[in-house]
């Protein structure tokens, strides 16, 4: 497959060790990235085929190619939209299958927005030659007025286009609801609940014009299609429904579908017949005006079957759905939730598809674009694709049906024979496997999973993805058409960030404060230089905001800051994890390269460099236990209790020595000469105690710490929120806390530290008194590894509407946290301070993990599923700049970093690479360190630096937008 000199030269390189295999594996990953952006030769499944006939692959592809998709990815219709987005996906892979190999595709989402504006600023600046969408009546309407001026035309799967006013020169081409799918739902339903409903006979009403005739044709295949025969079908086209409809004497044993748009028909029918008969509305008969009328109807417990299969039918966006029995609406909720979603895809699929064959039909007859629409014959799984003038606008053409029309006060029965059934649907073949998997979200979304951690889970020479690598795998079926259900990305991101934020919060702030201040430095120098690096290569090699903010993500490896760009750019934030996707793999392998090529070229040794470290450094932080004899004066008769100087040092006496033995002190301990106590506390505290008491003493002694130490997990509220000195434990129940372990950390408390929730406090004292405050704090074991799922719940609400407060600046700009900033922030205060009121920011290790992990895979899987439809077009757009870019934010940030971290803030190499591998938040890299040295000084001093790095990043991911707006 390979030519012998690449097989030898990747043997040897492997033989060199981890930095040749790196270098390799990175430079693979990138060349790959921009090979798989080349054209490929088109090709053509056997059911695509069937759909759009195949274009030659030595065809000249030249003339228009850039289709403008407008629909509401926000706002209210945002449910719609992405329903719409997938058939729109599907399109665009056929299309470049077929007969468009180079199309170019833009959603623009005009969800809460101008139309006028939005087509004009950015939909006319990207230069289209069609535009397809939006979704509603009253958008199409706008968008057709702006579309003549610039003369544009626009093919809508809107529903209702012909209720408006519309002039003769419309720019229009409507694709109408796809009749034959919802016919086919509704015969389904029909079929489940025939014998049920004790029905013998099915009524059709409809209008006698094109739309009545095409949805009876529809319907009647459907029931054909379901086993009916002639006698239990009749076919009632009237010229006027309302009059025709109480003429009639329909019996009971007839199941009548309302097949016209009219709310007047639909409200004779049922006056006429909803105590007698069940009903089916079959797209538009019953609209919102229904659902009042169906409110008084049900009082007289009419046998009434609502079924409404629409696409504009929305529970939410229906606030009269209430008014009628829920009974109704349960009954047919299933087949509702099916027939929508499908009706959906395959309007806008068979809309883009009509746009881009006469994109093609253009090219090849050297026509414009109008004139190819106008003649357009395309087939699909709607049928045949023809355009017709209607009143003022183009239509899709409604095929003739043989269907015998009421006469006089007699309902004739119709019966097309087989031949004359519609077969629109017979040439489409059996969906492919692509196909089979969009409509199945659930699947794909698992698929993506497992696919992407597999794949991460792949280890060559220490090297890994992990998590990162279902964003690929992402990438991969997103551009195949795979789409996953909408807010799983968004989810992801908010459990993601909130778990982040409740494991940095601890050590945030206290990074500030404590001697970790100069690696906290050192995560601030390196995010800056990567922001500045990223915002001076976007404005060099022109690359677009979003591209260049998810290079500054990738780059330093960094999800928290790609979830910012999301979740700032709602409608261009697929291409921020396009820049994501591409300079992830060298920001991840660069870091690793970095950590260990770093001491080689240095010729140290880490763990030789960690043993003098130790050696030589003090053991001031370590807790420790030292023996003092009492010899000052000033402590000599005075009470234990009283004797504050000792716990504001943040130090502890536990035991007293009595006859060889260390026993617990007690509240009455009287300090006498030369009597020994032990001390617990850090070595710098314990100097002072020390020199305050008296002086160490070398005896030996022995302890029975077995009966005379517990660890007591309080859960009790008599505890939580007070300190040591009011809970005065040594006086009120005879023992002592030696030491606290509070998220992780452990520590010697002082009389004023407060007791949280879950603290497991070390205490000392006889059996029975650890007995008793045992009990009264409220032992419980099990606490540590309980989730306040009530907490936690309460804390992401909190965040997401803080995230949505606007802050302004009082010069009327404003801003806000979004999804990303506000739970960060929430979780932070609440991680750092523990507990506030009722609400505990502790969550048991393995559930913050677990949950951060699961946020970290979705939010993964939503931004690369929206990123691949567009990922090779951007590579292809762009090339070798994408990865130029990320290399250079990867590796000057490090470069510069060193001597800073080293000469200026004084941190020793293995501070330094592990405040590198935190200022990059770069897991792998530290992993990479630890697999060299058994120290932890790498360990703490990364700790130390990514949580101000995990913030800076989110923060300064803003700024680049901004700068580079």
């Amino acid at each position: 497959m390979f030519p012998k000199p690449f097989v030898s030269f990747f043997k040897r390189t492997v033989s060199c060790g981890s930095f040749g295999f790196c270098a390799v594996l990175s430079v693979l990953l990138s060349l790959a990235l921009v090979a798989s952006a080349q054209p490929q030769a088109p090709t053509s499944t056997p059911s695509q085929a069937a759909v759009v006939p195949a274009t030659p692959q030595n065809a000249v592809v030249e003339g228009p190619t850039r289709i403008a998709v407008i629909l509401p990815l926000s706002g209210p219709h945002a449910s719609t939209g992405d329903l719409l987005q997938q058939g729109y996906t599907l399109g665009k892979v056929v299309l470049k299958e077929t007969v468009l190999p180079n199309v170019e595709v833009q959603y623009f989402d005009c969800g809460n927005k101008d139309m006028a504006q939005l087509v004009k600023g950015q939909v006319a600046s990207w230069k289209p030659d069609v535009i397809v969408g939006p979704y509603t009546s009253e958008e199409a309407l706008a968008l057709d007025a702006v579309a003549k001026e610039l003369n544009l035309p626009v093919v809508t799967p809107v529903a209702t286009i012909d209720k408006l006013n519309q002039s003769a020169d419309t720019m229009i081409y409507r694709i109408a609801a796809p009749q034959n799918k919802m016919s086919e739902t509704a015969a389904s339903y029909l079929e489940n609940v025939w014998a049920k409903w004790q029905a013998k006979k099915v009524l059709m009403l409809a209008e006698d014009d094109p739309f009545g005739r095409s949805a009876a044709k529809a319907m009647i295949g459907a029931l054909v299609s379901k086993g009916m025969n002639e006698n239990q079908i009749i076919a009632y086209l009237p010229g006027e429904i309302t009059k025709a409809i109480t003429d009639l004497k329909i019996e009971s044993d007839t199941v009548v579908i309302m097949l016209g748009r009219s709310t007047k028909d639909a409200k004779a029918l049922v006056n006429q017949y909803a105590a007698t008969n069940k009903i089916l509305g079959l797209y538009g008969a019953f609209t919102t005006p229904q659902f009042r009328m169906f409110a008084s109807a049900k009082a007289a417990d009419a046998p009434l079957g609502l079924y409404v299969v629409s696409p504009w039918y929305n529970d939410a966006a229906n606030p009269l759905i209430k008014d009628y029995d829920l009974r109704f609406r349960n009954m047919f909720k299933e087949a509702i939730d099916h027939a929508v979603p499908e009706s959906h895809s395959t309007q806008a699929y068979t809309a883009l598809l009509a746009a881009g064959q006469a994109l093609a039909d253009a090219r090849d007859n050297k026509t414009d674009v109008i004139t190819a629409l106008n003649t357009l014959v395309v087939q699909s799984p709607m049928g045949e694709i023809r355009f017709m003038n209607f009143g003022g606008y183009h239509h899709q053409a409604s095929t003739p049906t043989k269907i015998v029309l009421y006469k006089g006060n007699v309902a004739n029965t119709v019966f097309p024979v087989i031949e004359a059934a519609p077969k629109a649907a017979a040439p489409v073949k059996k969906p492919g496997t692509i196909r089979m998997l969009l409509e199945n979200q659930l699947l794909a979304m698992f698929a993506i999973l497992a696919v992407g951690l597999a794949f991460g889970s792949i280890t060559i020479r220490g090297i890994s993805l992990g998590s990162s690598g279902v964003l690929f795998a992402a990438l991969l079926f997103g551009h195949f058409g795979l789409t996953i259900p909408s807010k799983v990305g968004t989810m992801g991101l908010i459990l993601f960030v909130y778990g982040v934020g409740l494991g940095a919060g601890p050590g945030f702030f206290r990074a500030f404060v404590s001697q970790g201040k100069n690696l906290a430095i050192m995560g601030m120098i390196l995010v800056s230089i990567g922001a500045v690096c990223t915002v001076a290569c976007g404005m060099a090699f022109d690359i677009p905001r979003e591209l260049a903010v998810g290079i500054f993500a990738g780059s330093m490896t960094s999800t928290p800051a790609l979830a910012a760009a999301v979740d700032m750019l709602p409608e261009t934030g697929s291409m921020a994890s396009v820049g994501y996707g591409v300079a992830y793999p060298f920001g991840v392998v660069g870091v690793v390269l970095f950590v260990q090529l770093l001491p080689k070229l240095m010729g140290v040794d880490l763990d030789k460099l960690s043993s003098e470290i130790v050696s030589q450094s003090s053991k001031s932080k370590m807790i420790m236990r030292v023996l003092v004899e009492i010899t000052n004066p000033a402590a000599i008769g005075k009470h234990l209790v009283d004797l504050d100087f000792i716990q504001k040092n943040s130090c502890q006496v536990v035991r007293i020595k009595k006859d060889d033995r260390m026993i617990p002190v007690t509240p009455d301990v009287i300090l006498e000469e030369g009597e020994k106590l032990l001390v617990v506390g850090k070595e710098e505290n314990l100097n002072i105690v020390v020199e305050f008491l008296g002086k160490r003493s070398d005896e030996p002694f022995f302890m029975d710490a077995d009966r005379e130490r517990r660890t007591v997990v309080v859960t009790s509220s008599a505890f939580v929120g007070r300190s040591l000195r009011g809970l005065d434990v040594l006086r009120k129940y005879g023992v002592t806390v030696s030491r606290i372990v509070r998220n992780d950390a452990s520590f010697v408390p002082h009389a004023d530290t407060i007791i949280q929730r879950a603290d497991a406090l070390t205490v000392v004292g006889e059996p029975s008194n650890m007995d008793k405050f045992s009990e009264e704090a409220g032992h419980r074991a099990k606490a540590l590894e309980q989730t306040d799922l009530l907490s936690l719940g309460i804390g992401i609400s909190l965040g997401i509407i803080l995230g949505k407060m606007p802050f302004g600046f009082g010069t009327g700009a404003s801003f806000a946290l979004g999804m990303t900033g506000g739970p960060l922030f929430v979780s932070l205060i609440l991680g750092h301070f523990g507990r506030l009121g009722f609400l505990t920011g502790y969550m048991p290790r393995a559930s913050r993990l677990f949950m951060t992990e699961l946020g970290l895979v979705l939010f993964l899987m939503g931004a690369g599923v929206k990123a691949g439809g567009s990922f090779v077009e951007v590579v292809q757009e762009h090339g070798i700049k994408l990865f130029i870019m990320g290399v250079i934010v990867t590796a000057v940030p490090m470069s510069f970093g060193y001597p800073i971290a080293r000469k200026l803030l004084g941190l020793n190499l293995l501070q330094t690479l592990g405040g590198t591998c935190g200022g990059m938040t770069s897991t792998p890299g530290l992993g990479a360190i630890t697999a060299k040295t058994d120290s932890d000084i790498p360990v703490v001093s990364y700790a130390t630096a990514y949580p101000v790095a995990l913030i800076l990043m989110t923060i300064f991911a803003q700024l680049v937008i901004s700068l580079l707006s």
